[in-house]
């Protein structure tokens, strides 16, 4: 796989056990409207069953001009995966995308103007939405608003990140890591903006009724979440459970 050396941007892209879900958000970052050369795309495989992800990434390698660079762990969660992409970026600023995600034509333009524009903020927040249908036991993401800091759409400095120490791999599942990362973030007088432009269409999965409510025993994140931030946390998070607006429940922090 060819490696980007001299690259304004990294983007780091988690997965595990989803080909098809990564190959077609691939496919929507080797088509951004931002020159290839000044970007790469990092693949952490996260323990997958199988060695179809680097498959797919070494064939997009051969097939387009962009730099490509993957890794695989042992399963530790995302936010371990994303250290490990943290570790092998060249660049200065790092997107994350979630592989269930499509990005904009623009998104990476979009990202790096606002950094350029604003050299006093530490990270750009994007704009998400969901398209396909939606039930009660679908798996999306709506952020239209900004405020909800979720890593499928959203970029960091580097320096930022080495200044709150990266993800912290106390969160070994999807649920708060992002959260965590974006409070850390403010606590050390960082600026987060918000950049409509800066697209992102996050796919709607439909989950069973079992893996739905198994979901909920990762609540023990949202403690971990309250006890690192609690003054952040009363004033953010509203939905512990999920953070669409189709939350089951709704939990006051004391």
């Amino acid at each position: 796989l060819r490696c980007g050396i001299f690259v304004k941007m990294s983007v780091v892209v988690h997965t595990r056990n989803r080909t098809q879900l990564l190959k077609n958000c691939l496919k929507s970052l080797v088509k951004q409207a931002y020159d290839k050369r000044n970007y790469e795309i990092i693949v952490v495989d996260d323990g997958s069953d199988t060695e179809d992800s680097k498959i797919v990434v070494e064939s997009l390698s051969l097939k387009s001009k962009t730099h490509f660079k993957y890794a695989r762990q042992k399963h530790s969660g995302p936010a371990a995966a994303r250290n490990l992409g943290i570790s092998m970026s060249s660049a200065s600023i790092i997107a994350f995308i979630d592989d269930d995600c499509q990005a904009d034509r623009n998104w990476l333009k979009s990202i790096y103007d606002a950094f350029s524009h604003e050299k006093d903020i530490w990270a750009v927040e994007g704009r998400t939405l969901t398209s396909g249908k939606i039930g009660p036991f679908s798996n999306y993401m709506i952020n239209v608003n900004g405020g909800m800091f979720v890593t499928c759409n959203i970029a960091f400095k580097k320096s930022a990140l080495k200044a709150v120490r990266g993800f912290d791999g106390r969160f070994k599942h999807a649920n708060r890591e992002d959260s965590d990362m974006a409070f850390s973030i403010i606590e050390k007088g960082g600026k987060i903006k918000f950049v409509t432009e800066a697209r992102v269409n996050h796919a709607a999965l439909r989950n069973s009724f079992t893996i739905k409510m198994r979901k909920k025993a990762f609540f023990m994140y949202d403690i971990l979440l309250m006890k690192k931030h609690r003054n952040l946390y009363r004033a953010y998070i509203k939905f512990p459970f999920e953070k669409s607006k189709t939350a089951m429940f709704v939990f006051v922090p004391p």
